[in-house]
């Protein structure tokens, strides 16, 4: 969300602290781990900070996946060969009956 945009832009301005106060995020850490909320704001900021710069570089540095291929064409169906003289087939002969009596 926000967060992360804030960290991937690479902009210390958008990592403030009035910003990280605004998520609660550095009491959370004060208290989970004993630290004074102005040291765990600090600290909040530098970790964001870092893995931001670290995620931008990355990402950027990575290949961009290339679109998947569209679908082939559909083939169009070949067109009837054309009989010609050198290919047509000679009907066999007609066997001659005798006559009649």
């Amino acid at each position: 969300g926000d967060l992360l945009g804030r960290m991937l832009s690479g902009n210390p301005r958008r990592l403030s602290a009035q910003y990280l106060q605004s998520t609660g995020l550095h009491a959370e850490l004060a208290q989970q781990v004993g630290l004074d909320e102005d040291t765990a704001l600090n600290s909040l900021r530098e970790v964001f900070l870092t893995l931001g710069s670290t995620l931008g570089t990355t990402a950027a540095a990575q290949p961009q996946p290339e679109p998947a291929p569209s679908k082939p064409a559909a083939r169009p169906k070949p067109a009837p060969a054309k009989t010609t003289a050198k290919t047509a087939k000679k009907a066999p002969p007609k066997k001659r009956q005798p006559p009649e009596e």
